[in-house]
């Protein structure tokens, strides 16, 4: 199964009928307004500590992104341990 997901930008998600929007944490909220994206609209979030994981999931997010694992040059990023994340 293949799903189509934007980064960050519900305008172009809806306008080319993605499945989904993944969202960063400085981005929309997980929790829109009702009227804002439809119900079966796949939404992910990025996270970077345990607290966001958690608001994430109980906003109801379909999937949480922990990031940075690995440098990248594309990228400006900071790259976490993961064991503060499992600990959450």
């Amino acid at each position: 199964m293949h799903f189509s997901l934007m980064n960050d930008n519900l305008d172009v998600a809806l306008a080319v009928g993605a499945d989904g929007l993944h969202i960063g944490q400085e981005d929309l909220s997980v929790v829109p307004p009702v009227n804002w994206w439809p119900l079966d609209m796949i939404i992910g979030c990025s996270v970077f500590n345990a607290g966001q994981a958690k608001q994430a999931v109980a906003d109801e997010a379909d999937y949480v992104a922990v990031g940075a694992i690995f440098p990248t040059p594309s990228k400006d990023t900071v790259v976490l341990d993961l064991e503060p994340v499992a600990e959450g």
